[in-house]
């Protein structure tokens, strides 16, 4: 029964998460570390590898950190399908030699139905996950950046529970040549296998090559991302700042075939102060938003 609960949940969130699969679609258990955070970088259709230049860089890419100059907190709320619930909180801090950030996501299902093997109800039961992260960024020189995130992933579901550890690898490159451009790679959830009951089973390694060009009001990215489970999917985004405390976002993600795989988003800042959301629809399973608050010091 066990197993049969912890197959629904992966595949709920696999379809959710990639909706144009191959065969190895859903594969790789902890498909929670692959949904995007920041109303922001989903807004821009999560091409964001060498934007990152916010708090959320400790997801996208940890090298995006050196170029954040003061401490930054974020916190994020997501109504996302399923009745999943879906939170994330950062801070990251500057200091003499590199910038140092810390991060907690955390999904959570709404409670469902357990049935046997004969179909018998059994109850309600509920699941949930979460990641602890640190991350750390130093500069290679004056136009690259390195950043490394160590993870802890726990997931439950009813009684039973795994944990893993793993890493994120991020570089940034400042081209010096072409003022505004930025190309970054990223490598992430490099790490053990969980465990759930008797079976092992892999996390979803990913990676990810970037390019973003700012050039007065506007920012234009794309990302390759290509899942060990999956398909690779191209991400384009586009920022455009129509006065110094608003923004407006546009994004495709290709791999969200079950509306147009467009997102939509927008900013307000206000001091130390900024607000963004983030639109994401997924067609007749309904739609996803995010909220983001972010505080900088």
């Amino acid at each position: 029964m066990k197993k049969y609960i912890l197959m629904i949940v992966v595949m709920i969130l696999a379809v959710a998460v990639e909706a144009k699969t191959n065969e190895n679609a859903g594969t790789c258990v902890g498909q929670f570390l692959k949904i995007g955070v920041g109303a922001r970088p989903c807004g821009m259709g999560e091409a964001f590898s060498a934007v990152a230049d916010d708090v959320n860089a400790i997801y996208w890419n940890p090298a995006g950190l050196m170029q954040i100059r003061g401490k930054e907190g974020t916190f994020m709320h997501s109504e996302w399908l399923y009745d999943l619930k879906y939170e994330f909180l950062a801070y990251c801090q500057p200091t003499q030699k590199g910038v140092n950030a810390f991060s907690i996501t955390y999904l959570r299902m709404g409670d469902m139905e357990g049935r046997d093997k004969d179909e018998n109800p059994l109850g309600d039961f509920g699941a949930y996950d979460y990641a602890l992260s640190m991350a750390y960024a130093i500069p290679a020189n004056n136009n690259l950046y390195t950043g490394i995130t160590g993870k802890i992933i726990h997931q439950k579901i009813e009684k039973e529970s795994a944990k893993a550890i793993a890493l994120d690898i991020g570089i940034l490159y400042l081209e010096p040549a072409k003022q505004g451009l930025k190309l970054a790679a990223v490598l992430q959830n490099l790490g053990t296998k969980l465990k759930f009951v008797q079976e092992d089973e892999s996390l979803p390694l990913t990676y990810k090559f970037g390019a973003a060009y700012n050039k007065n009001k506007l920012t234009l990215a794309g990302d390759l991302t290509k899942p060990q489970d999956n398909d690779a999917r191209a991400n384009i985004g586009v920022e455009y700042l129509h006065t110094q405390n608003l923004a407006f976002r546009l994004g495709y993600n290709s791999q969200n075939d079950l509306d147009k795989g467009w997102t939509l988003g927008a900013g307000f800042k206000s001091n130390s102060i900024q607000f963004d959301y983030g639109f994401i629809p997924y067609g007749e399973l309904d739609n996803a938003h995010r909220f983001s608050l972010t505080r900088r010091f």
